[in-house]
C-alpha cells in the first residue's frame, strides 16, 4: 500500500516515475522535502541584496513582515516551525486569511496586499518545480473601495509649502499638486 502511495506522490510532483525513485521514497533515502519558510527566507535574502538598486526598502520590509505573519500562523495553526511545500493548499491559504482577519485584526485591503506577496512566493515555488499544484486555485479576494475624501485648502497649502528632502520628492509633490488643480 505504501508503494502505491509513493508512486502517486512521485507521479504528482515529478510527472514521471522510476523504480529507483519509488525504492528511495519507500526506504526514506534521498528524500529532500522543500519547506515554505525556507524558500521565503531565501527570497527575502536575495531581495535584500537588490534594495537600493532595483527594489525598494519598503517592499523588502513588507516581505519581512509577511514572513513573520506566516511564521506565527504556522506555529499557531500547525504547532511547527515550518511546513512542507506539498502541504500548501487552499485550506492553508484560507486559514492564513482567517488568521490575519481574526488574530491580527487586519482589514480586507491589508489581507489582499499580503496575499499578493504570498502568491509571489508560491509562483517562485511553482516555477522552480518545488510545488506542483496552485494553492490559490479557487481563492478570491479583492480590495474594498475606500472613500479617501478631499484635501482641505489648508492641507493643500501646507503641502505646497512643505520642504522636501531632495529634488525627486519635490517633483512628485509638484506633480501631485498640479494634478489637484488640473484634475
Amino acid at each position: 500500500m505504501d508503494i502505491n502511495r509513493h508512486y502517486q506522490e512521485i507521479m504528482q510532483t515529478d510527472g514521471f516515475v522510476t523504480a529507483d525513485k519509488i525504492k528511495n521514497a519507500y526506504l526514506g533515502l534521498e528524500v529532500k522535502q522543500d519547506t515554505f519558510l525556507t524558500l521565503f527566507a531565501k527570497h527575502n535574502q536575495e531581495f535584500s541584496r537588490k534594495v537600493g538598486y532595483n527594489r525598494a526598502k519598503g517592499t523588502y520590509n513588507r516581505y519581512c513582515l509577511l514572513y513573520k505573519h506566516i511564521e506565527s500562523y504556522i506555529k499557531h495553526e500547525y504547532n511547527r516551525n515550518d511546513i512542507f511545500m506539498k502541504e500548501l493548499n487552499l485550506a492553508f491559504i484560507n486559514g492564513f486569511e482567517h488568521y490575519l482577519r481574526t488574530e491580527r485584526e487586519c482589514s480586507t485591503n491589508t489581507i489582499w496586499s499580503y496575499m499578493i506577496g504570498v502568491k509571489h512566493i508560491v509562483a517562485i515555488a511553482r516555477n522552480s518545480g518545488q510545488l506542483s499544484i496552485n494553492p490559490f486555485a479557487g481563492y478570491l479576494i479583492s480590495p474594498e473601495a475606500k472613500d479617501r475624501g478631499f484635501l482641505t485648502k489648508g492641507e493643500l497649502n501646507s503641502l505646497v509649502n512643505a520642504k522636501m528632502k531632495n529634488a525627486q520628492y519635490e517633483l512628485v509633490r509638484d506633480l501631485f499638486v498640479f494634478s489637484c488643480f488640473a484634475g
